[in-house]
């Protein structure tokens, strides 16, 4: 009840200043110590996550969080804004489909038989 947003971990990150983050597959939870705070997409907010599949996390020298997510968007947590930029990286790529491979049913961007 006042735990992870959903069981099934994904990533984990200890960042600089000790908060430990989550991916799951029903959003981003950051842990104090004490509580988890759960960050989620919100439909109606352009500054929240994506998606709530979240696939990885990594923090830059600049003390963002970044946020890989199922549907292939990558997103930059400011932490002083407290809101997520979103860069759909996969508008950026072109692929090429060889009609003799065979696609894999794997749950991740790029993979061939989702498109992205």
């Amino acid at each position: 009840e006042e735990g992870l947003s959903q069981s099934s971990v994904t990533c984990m990150l200890q960042d600089q200043k000790g908060f430990l983050w989550f991916g799951t597959a029903n959003g981003l939870n950051r842990y104090d110590g004490d509580s988890f705070k759960i960050f989620s997409n919100d439909p109606t907010d352009s500054t929240s996550l994506s998606d709530n599949g979240i696939l990885s996390i990594y923090e830059d020298s600049k003390g963002y969080i970044w946020i890989g997510t199922v549907e292939g968007v990558l997103n930059r947590y400011d932490r002083l804004s407290g809101i997520f930029k979103q860069f759909y990286i996969t508008q950026k790529i072109k692929e090429e489909y060889n009609p003799t491979e065979t696609p894999f049913d794997f749950p991740l961007p790029f993979s061939r038989n989702n498109n992205r």
